[in-house]
């Protein structure tokens, strides 16, 4: 076992924990914790946790299966299942519809010009000098509509409580730290961890200290070997590429052991974020802030977030069944074990409300839905062509086919182009309904909705309206709402990825939700929404929920 844990160890800065955890966990009949520590794991689909607990130690999944309240049967109740998009909603324990993330990207019509959800110019990214801002395009939490739970911990405290999110991707550090919160990220340029200036004028010195150390470095002609006997894997006869045709990446192997190589590569930074080492590195990161901040050691509550970002890039490299899936999950077990311990040290379990869930899940390989399924089609978003006899329609009623009053499509909106519209004297009322039918004629739409249908509450011929309805903002929607057919394998833009995420299949909806508290094992098999995370948090924190915020608290959490 110690042979095969060396790259672990030495290399991943990972312990393994053997035996029962000796520590209490946090009771909320106790004073307010000292700690909220909120953990995302990026693409956890709500099985996969119980799938491989057999590799498990006692002190990371497991300790939240057998000592606290894990709920089997939580799921995302939005349609649009991306990034921002599960991370802002477990941030503010409300819709997109509310909070305004409603894709990684979107359009803005108005400015004809593709959002990148938290780019914000105004506010660059800071030089390790943090003097001057260093050249590019910055972030912000200035796109988010709602507030968050840490703003919430914030301004209850009177601005005195410490409050910080830390993530491989900026959009998860950034939505899940709110307006309040000091976010950093993974820089995929240099290896450090970074932030923007919205958040500070210099960074503090322990930041700059920590990335002169160059962790990442250590990865240097270093590789990512399956860390226990292939045998004792649940996936131990899955065969490379078997269900993927997997995109090549300069210096990156597509099947074990997978080598980081030189790290004056142009890709190594980025190579290692397709690696378990993107998440010890976040978790180092964490570790360091919590000891240099002074987290949870006043009566005060502080808040963390974490974010693992590792599982969601391998999953959509290898799919949720490759073996790359179930090693990163497992290491990621004993990152959790290492990380709570730490956390027991510096401040207390028993002083710490842990939380843990994802913001989004991961269907199954493209390739294997395709192999599997025979009525399964790929599905490419830009391709929406109506059938000929729909085309015809449109040029006999408009004189103009899809490609004219189309602007753009992009999922799961299609953006009309008003200016040619406008100019032709024509109805955008009516263009929009005739196109929305002729779209709905495309193989893999299951219905063309009228975004105008869909803010007047009309749920009429819409099989999943309420899903539908929470994920569509005013300001960032299009003009017609595009519903895919259960049928459908989506491809996007990411065309040549393993496996995806994005639409409403449960897959996608479906993760696990878990609260350390009560020092008592439950497991809850009713399905409760991800909205409800965060009133439970603030109810046991002693405080009220944030102002959009739409769940219900967890009675199973709280009595």
């Amino acid at each position: 076992m110690k042979s095969s844990l060396l790259f672990n160890s030495a290399i991943l800065g990972l312990s393994i924990v053997i035996g029962s955890p000796h520590y209490s966990v946090f009771a909320q009949e106790s004073t307010p914790p000292k700690l909220v520590l909120q953990i995302t794991v990026d693409q956890l689909r709500g099985d996969l946790p119980f799938r491989y607990q057999r590799n498990f130690t006692d002190g990371g999944f497991k300790l939240l299966m057998n000592s606290g309240v894990w709920y089997t049967e939580a799921h995302h109740p939005h349609y649009v299942t991306e990034t921002v998009v599960g991370h802002a909603t477990l941030a503010t324990g409300t819709y997109p519809s509310e909070h305004g993330m409603v894709g990684n990207n979107w359009y803005d019509a108005g400015e004809e010009k593709f959002v990148y959800s938290v780019r914000d110019e105004r506010y660059p990214l800071l030089t390790s000098e943090g003097r001057e801002p260093q050249g590019g395009a910055g972030s912000s939490p200035n796109t988010l509509l709602a507030p968050t739970l840490a703003d919430r911990i914030y301004e209850a405290s009177g601005g005195v409580a410490k409050v910080f999110s830390v993530s491989l991707k900026d959009r998860a550090a950034v939505a899940m730290g709110g307006k309040q919160g000091k976010a950093f990220w993974y820089s995929t340029a240099n290896g450090n961890f970074v932030s923007s200036a919205y958040y500070y004028e210099e960074y503090p010195q322990w930041v700059n200290d920590f990335n002169e150390q160059k962790l990442a470095n250590r990865y240097h002609q270093q590789s990512w070997k399956l860390l226990l006997p292939r045998r004792s894997y649940v996936n131990k006869k899955r065969k490379p590429k078997e269900d993927a045709q997997i995109q090549e990446i300069e210096e990156f192997n597509q099947k074990f052991p997978h080598n980081f190589a030189d790290s004056s590569s142009t890709y190594f930074y980025q190579v290692l974020r397709l690696s378990p080492a993107g998440d010890s590195l976040t978790a180092r990161f964490a570790k360091e802030l919590i000891v240099k901040e002074t987290l949870g050691k006043d009566d005060v509550t502080d808040y963390l977030s974490i974010s693992f970002s590792a599982t969601d890039n391998i999953g959509h490299m290898f799919g949720p069944n490759s073996l790359e899936s179930e090693d990163q999950i497992i290491r990621l077990d004993g990152i959790l074990a290492d990380l709570f311990n730490f956390v027991d040290e510096q401040v207390g379990l028993d002083q710490t409300l842990v939380v843990l869930s994802a913001d989004h899940g991961i269907t199954d390989c493209i390739y294997k839905q395709l192999r599997d399924n025979q009525e399964a089609i790929e599905f490419y978003f830009d391709r929406l062509i109506p059938t000929a006899d729909s085309e015809m329609m449109l040029m006999e009623k408009f004189g103009a086919g899809t490609g004219q009053l189309v602007r753009i499509y992009y999922y799961p909106f299609i953006y009309l182009n008003h200016d040619f519209i406008e100019e032709r004297g024509l109805s955008l009322a009516e263009v929009t309904k005739v196109v929305a039918s002729a779209i709905t004629t495309v193989p893999g739409v299951r219905k063309a909705i009228p975004v105008e249908q869909i803010f007047a509450g009309n749920a009429e011929g819409i099989d999943d309206f309420e899903r539908i309805q929470r994920s569509v903002h005013p300001a960032r929607a299009g003009d017609i709402f595009i519903d895919v057919n259960d049928n459908a394998v989506l491809r996007n833009f990411r065309g040549a990825e393993c496996a995806n995420h994005s639409t409403p299949d449960e897959n996608n909806t479906h993760v696990p939700v878990a609260f350390l508290v009560n020092g008592r094992r439950s497991s809850v098999d009713r399905r409760i929404s991800i909205v409800d995370v965060v009133p439970t948090i603030c109810e046991i924190v002693g405080i009220d929920a944030p102002g959009k915020a739409s769940g219900a608290v967890l009675n199973e959490v709280v009595e």
